[in-house]
Order: structure tokens, then C-alpha cells, then sequence
């Protein structure tokens, strides 16, 4: 198995972005139940979020582990620490779909979970959130669609001036496309240490894919929670004996640190063999 060097794609070109809309008939991963919170501008939010653990195929199912980060289709990114970041959206089950198939491939274990969440004050469908009203939100979308040119702005700096610090050569881009944070999700954690930041319980991110030799590694969809808080369940949905429930709330020591784990989509694998079947007597 070998590892390629990264050409990110466009996000804008990868993936159809999720709309936080208002309360569904059904729940689906990423999907919020969107109560009103009695001032039209805002509103409840609770996305269902997806991720898995991977471990060697002769490794002890652990009796107890933290909630893992999700496998990010583009190994070349880097999470952010302080908090977890989970699947989120309407590609969530597809993309974990195809982070199991590429384990199966690689002989591991896959444990998949999923996470409910709950947010009191997000800002309604259909509006960009403006400077005057970040203040009062708790989840921050880092797409055009639902946040503002001076808000993009003002994460466009901060990041820049994150990346320059740390020697990157940076090339800036329109702030409403996010690229810079996108391609560095890693800054999300100090992001929202700043004085208009601070207060944000999440944020919502698209992280761009990577072709490899392989095949493409899509775009994903991500939430970062930083206010473990916002957690209301974990639970494991497959992939221990009698789906014995094993996950629960990372501590904040435990996301403090880097949290090493296996990525099912970091190593380039061989394109599946056609298979023989022969017919013969059924019994």
C-alpha cells in the first residue's frame, strides 16, 4: 500500500451542501429537528452525526473507547484537536460506506457510531449570518450560502495569519470560499479562541477531496464540536458483539491530545479482481 502526493479539488465542484433546514418528517444523519426558539431570526438545531473506529482484524474490541474522529476522505488533512469531528449531512452514510468497504479491503475491524446533538440558538434557513447577529448563534456553517462576506472575512484573516506564522506560503482566495481554512481544518481549534469566536459551541465545514492513484477521495462534510456538551448520546451501531455499546463522551484531556487512528482511506489499494463463479448443482 502506498500513499500519493495531494491535488485537493474544488469544494464548490465536489459536493452539494447541506442545508440546515427546518423540521423533517424523518431524521437522517445531519438532518435537524429545527424547532422555532420564539425570535424568527434563530432557531433549535440537533443533526444526527456519523463516524467509525477501525483496528487491526485480530485487535481486542475495546470495553471502552472515546468517540473517534471520522475517517476524513482526504488523509492529507488534519483535524482539529480540542474537540471531535464527525460526519455530518446528507453523504454521511455514503462516505462511511465506502471508509468500510476500503477496512474490509485492509483486513480491519470497523466499529460504526453515531452521535446526537443538540444546539438551543442557530440562525434560521435562508439568511447570511451577518457580524451583528454571530454573537448570538452557537453553530457557524463555513459556506456562502449561510454566512456572510464580513464574517468570511474576518476567519480568512485570522487563518492567514495562523498559516503565515507557521511558515505556509499563502495565496488568498474570494473569503467566501473558505480555502484557506478548508485545506487547514487544523486552525478551527485556535479559530474559535478569538474574542468573536469564542463562544461558538461547532462549526460546520467541507473538507475538499484528493484523486489518487486509486480513484478520488470525496469531498466530506463535517461538523467540529468543540462543546462536548452538545453530545446528548453516542452509541455503537455495528461492529462489536451483540452491539455492545462501547463509545461514549470523549474527556476534555482526551481530545486535548493527538488522537492517532487509522484512515481506511489513506492507503492506495488494488482495483478489485473480476470474480469467477461457476454454476453447479444447488445442495
Amino acid at each position: 500500500m502506498r500513499h500519493a502526493a495531494p491535488l485537493f479539488l474544488s469544494v464548490a465542484e465536489e459536493i452539494t451542501l447541506e442545508t440546515p433546514q427546518k423540521s423533517p418528517s424523518k431524521r437522517r444523519p445531519g438532518r435537524p429537528p429545527g424547532k422555532p426558539t420564539g425570535d424568527p431570526r434563530f432557531r433549535t438545531f440537533g443533526p444526527t452525526l456519523l463516524t467509525a473506529l477501525f483496528l487491526p482484524a485480530d485487535a481486542p474490541v475495546p470495553s471502552d473507547a472515546p468517540l473517534p474522529d471520522a475517517p476524513v476522505p482526504n488523509p492529507h488533512l488534519r483535524l482539529p484537536g480540542g474537540g471531535v469531528s464527525l460526519l455530518y449531512g446528507g453523504s454521511a452514510s455514503r462516505l462511511l460506506g465506502q471508509a468500510l468497504q476500503r477496512a474490509q479491503q485492509q483486513n480491519w475491524r470497523s466499529i460504526g457510531g453515531r452521535a446526537t446533538t443538540a444546539f438551543a440558538r442557530v440562525l434560521a434557513t435562508g439568511q447570511q449570518l451577518s457580524l451583528e447577529q454571530l454573537p448570538h448563534v452557537e453553530v457557524l456553517w463555513l459556506n456562502k450560502l449561510y454566512t456572510g462576506s464580513r464574517v468570511a472575512e474576518r476567519i480568512q484573516a485570522h487563518t492567514q495569519r495562523y498559516l503565515e506564522a507557521e511558515g505556509h506560503s499563502v495565496i488568498l482566495e474570494p473569503p467566501l470560499r473558505f480555502t484557506e481554512i478548508s485545506h487547514h481544518p487544523e486552525c478551527l481549534e485556535r479559530l474559535l479562541t478569538e474574542p468573536e469566536f469564542a463562544h461558538l459551541r461547532a462549526v460546520v465545514i467541507v473538507l475538499p477531496g484528493v484523486k489518487f492513484q486509486d480513484g478520488l477521495r470525496p469531498a466530506a462534510q463535517m461538523m467540529y464540536i468543540r462543546d462536548l456538551s452538545a453530545l446528548q448520546s453516542v452509541q455503537v451501531d455495528y461492529g462489536t458483539p451483540s452491539r455492545q455499546q462501547i463509545f461514549r463522551v470523549p474527556t476534555l484531556e482526551e481530545v486535548a491530545r493527538p488522537r492517532p487512528l487509522l484512515n481506511p482511506f489513506a492507503a492506495i489499494l488494488p482495483k478489485p479482481q473480476g470474480v469467477d463463479v461457476r454454476a453447479g448443482p444447488v445442495g
